[in-house]
């Protein structure tokens, strides 16, 4: 009878077990002690050797690492992978970037909403879940522009004495066609571009849905105007400008920025 089939198992942990259990955000700094240059000697030979230390990982740094991998193990298969906000990213351009289209970002808020409370607020060193699928659900969209806090009311200009005489000035010409109401003309513009206006502004290029922020002819958020490269915000642009920014997002995603939500 051979022996060695009956021995004992261990009762200790194989090292692939331990190795999966740890957080890879944490076993970092056990790696980041520089090798020695020479063999240790002896500690008699060595008096004044000092046992290496690993970095400190903070324990905001910690509980982000452990909230993302456990997020990451409780739905590996919706889960594409765990990235870190570096600073100046925002929710549009970690959709541009991972998605080839910045009006994804609700699917990545609707993953990470627990850390991200304001869409337009996203502080560098987060670790966020990516999530596999891009394309968000009507739910998720509602969910995340209900979420971005209204923008504080403008403040009150002080009142200015009127100059005794003023030379008339001659006026500027308008940049685009503007009807006496204050509502822009969509004359020449597509079916489509002109449906967008209507749901999204009425016409008025000064509009400011309340609930989201989202501002202008076409109801552009302010990180996804700026994601295009245009300062301020939408509802204090000229209408040529918007219209400018319009046929750039066309350019870049057709009607997925808006078709969704307006069924245009």
């Amino acid at each position: 009878m051979s022996r060695g089939r009956h021995r004992k198992p261990s009762s200790l942990p194989s090292a692939s077990a331990l190795a999966a259990a740890a957080p890879a955000a944490l076993v970092v700094a056990a790696a980041a002690a520089p090798a020695a240059a020479h063999p240790a000697g002896p500690p008699a030979a060595r008096p004044d050797a000092v046992p290496a230390v690993a970095p400190a990982v903070s324990p905001f740094a910690a509980a982000q690492a452990l909230r993302a991998a456990a997020a990451r193990q409780a739905h590996p298969a919706a889960t594409a992978a765990v990235i870190t906000v570096a600073p100046g990213d925002t929710l549009t351009s970690l959709a541009q970037r991972h998605y080839g289209h910045a009006n994804r970002w609700p699917v990545i808020w609707w993953a990470n909403r627990h850390l991200v409370h304001n869409p337009n607020l996203l502080h560098a060193g987060l670790h966020l879940v990516l999530p596999a699928d891009p394309a968000p659900t009507s739910a998720q969209v509602t969910a995340a522009f209900a979420a971005i806090p209204p923008p504080p009311p403008p403040p009150r200009p002080a009142p200015v004495a009127a100059p005794a005489a003023a030379p008339a000035a001659a006026p500027a010409p308008a940049p685009a066609p503007v009807a006496s109401s204050g509502i822009a003309a969509t004359g020449g513009m597509s079916a489509f571009q002109a449906c967008v206006i209507q749901r999204e502004s009425g016409g008025n290029p000064s509009a400011v849905n309340p609930a989201s922020g989202a501002g202008g002819l076409y109801g552009f958020l302010p990180s996804t105007w700026q994601a295009l490269g245009f300062s301020g915000l939408p509802e204090n642009a000229s209408v040529a400008t918007q219209n400018a920014a319009f046929a750039k997002e066309y350019a870049q995603s057709g009607t997925a920025a808006w078709a969704p939500y307006d069924g245009c």
